[in-house]
């Protein structure tokens, strides 16, 4: 009987002994079939600037039906994600016929710039710095503003932008220019737009616009408007090249509005209203500035991705992690909008870059991933430079990552949690990264 228990005793020892050899070549096993499972699914970008673009044919298929392509980036300040998307952006314009490129900048400055700066031959650098925000005048996506000049009397590649926020006197000096003939108006005209500027910036430090403000604003944009209607012949004559110009006057205008209103109606977060006002620009350009036309949206993958409301983030540090809350631009789209869009949110794995503070960063601070955080997860695939589609992805055993919330890096610094499937339909990937060559002039 002893004999019994004790030849019991030991194949149960040996059995749990192979267990445990077996425990971690299981895991190595599955970690072998979850990167080949990366590698076949992935799609090898060879390079960053080259104008052959057959590497990028893997977009054909998946935006053939698509009005409508935003392209994001986790962090502002990277040379590489300026270089992967001005070439994007060529290959979208040059093969699929998208016909506009509206950036993450006010539509004023973007639209009037485009307008102007054509006219007068100014340069790539030149345009690039009126219609855009700071942290892109860089060399890298210069070459985007040459190849828009280039094409425009060609093979048109419309610029514009869909944000509410205010960069230059662009307006001013175009109320100016038109009502030049009318001293008293055009001194109106200039006075509107200063004051706009001064309570911008109160309202930026939370003071709410009293109703005498929203009065005032209200109807001085309104005459404006107004005026532009009732001219609008004389107005446009010098801009027949550019016919969609007055609706984007008249947009940008409005926004001021709304923004003014929205401000003294609600306590909300400036990001909540900012989102919720690019939205409706964005309807406003798809379905009465560029109707049947196909439009590439440039911005921060904080404005293109969707489902924000349910992401976590972590900025303070530390394990616990707290929702957003704040929907999206991209979530605020109607349903229909978004069916006919594809959203590529774009990542990096280390290097280098320009922060919120103009201060030359470590991407993810130099630490070590975690194996289930999607920088880890991407860099898997062996490339430096990929792509992969999340869209018509089917759940497995090997792509689980892509079903269930995982980390990742935010701002080049800070960590948070999403649900990939949920929040884009593609993701960007590049290895290494390094800070844009910034003009300073």
């Amino acid at each position: 009987m002893r004999r019994k228990i004790q030849i019991s005793s030991l194949v149960m020892i040996a059995l749990f002994s192979l267990w445990l050899i077996e425990r971690p070549a299981n895991s190595i096993i599955k970690k072998d079939k979850e990167m080949q499972w990366l590698v076949k699914n992935s799609h090898e970008i060879l390079s960053l600037e080259s104008e052959v673009y057959k590497d990028l044919e893997f977009l054909k298929p998946l935006l053939k039906d698509k009005k409508y392509v935003f392209l994001g980036e986790s962090s502002h300040g990277i040379s590489e994600y300026n270089q992967i998307k001005v070439r994007m952006v060529k290959y979208l314009h040059k093969e699929l016929r998208f016909d506009v490129i509206a950036f993450e900048s006010p539509v004023l400055d973007a639209s009037l710039s485009y307008s102007e700066k054509e006219m007068m031959g100014y340069s790539g650098k030149d345009l690039n710095q009126e219609a855009v925000y700071n942290f892109w005048h860089a060399g890298e996506v210069t070459p985007l503003f040459d190849y828009i000049i280039d094409n425009k009397s060609k093979n048109p590649l419309i610029l514009t932008g869909f944000d509410i926020q205010l960069k230059s006197d662009v307006l001013e000096r175009f109320l100016t220019k038109i009502s030049k003939t009318d001293t008293e108006l055009a001194e109106e005209f200039a006075e509107l737009e200063m004051n706009y500027k001064a309570i911008r910036m109160e309202m930026m430090k939370g003071t709410a616009p009293s109703d005498e403000d929203i009065k005032y604003f209200e109807l001085g944009y309104q005459k404006a408007m107004g005026y532009i209607h009732k001219n609008e012949d004389k107005i446009f004559e010098e801009y027949k090249e550019y016919p969609e110009l007055k609706k984007l006057l008249i947009l940008g205008m409005q926004n001021r509005i709304d923004l003014i209103k929205s401000r003294a109606t609600t306590r909300q977060h400036d990001f909540i209203i900012r989102d919720e006002l690019m939205a409706k620009n964005i309807e406003e350009l798809a379905k009465e500035v560029y109707p049947g036309k196909k439009i590439i949206f440039w911005a921060h993958n904080g404005h293109i991705r969707d489902n924000n409301s349910e992401v976590l983030q972590n900025v303070e540090g530390g394990t616990k992690f707290y929702p957003w809350t704040i929907p999206t631009m991209y979530e605020n789209l109607p349903n229909q909008m978004k069916e006919e869009s594809y959203n590529i949110g774009l990542y990096a794995y280390e290097g280098s870059f320009i922060d919120t503070s103009g201060q030359i960063a470590t991407y993810n601070n130099g630490e070590k991933y975690k194996e289930i955080s999607l920088e880890y997860k991407l860099n898997q695939a062996g490339s430096d430079y990929s792509f992969i589609d999340i869209s018509r992805q089917k759940e497995n055993q090997y792509n689980k990552w892509i079903f269930e919330p995982i980390e990742s890096v935010y701002q080049g610094l800070f960590l948070e949690k999403f649900i990939p499937k949920k929040t884009y339909n593609g993701l960007t990937f590049i290895k290494e990264v390094n800070p844009p060559l910034i003009y300073n002039d």
